[in-house]
């Protein structure tokens, strides 16, 4: 049961890492008076857009590989799983 713990503790700190850093990154920045900068040109925000677009497209196309291999081996598990209850 320790391991389970052990996993679900895990979980919990990654699950608010990155809570926090998703709010780190959208908060506005201070420059060294204390004043919220602005952004003067758009190409900075396009570019910003662009590199969020492709992140996201590579951490879906991750999360689709990494369930595709997690319901394969669930499906061998279950079959392993059958095979010894009608031993």
């Amino acid at each position: 049961m320790g391991g389970l713990r052990s996993k679900f503790l895990v979980a919990l700190i990654i699950y608010f890492a990155g809570f926090a850093t998703s709010i780190y990154l959208q908060a506005p920045a201070l420059d060294n008076t204390g004043v919220v900068q602005s952004h003067n040109s758009n190409f900075e925000e396009t570019q910003q857009e662009s590199r969020a677009e492709d992140i996201t497209k590579r951490f879906k196309s991750k999360l689709f590989e990494y369930l595709s291999i997690a319901e394969e081996k669930a499906s061998k598990a279950g079959e392993s799983f059958k095979a010894r209850l009608n031993e």
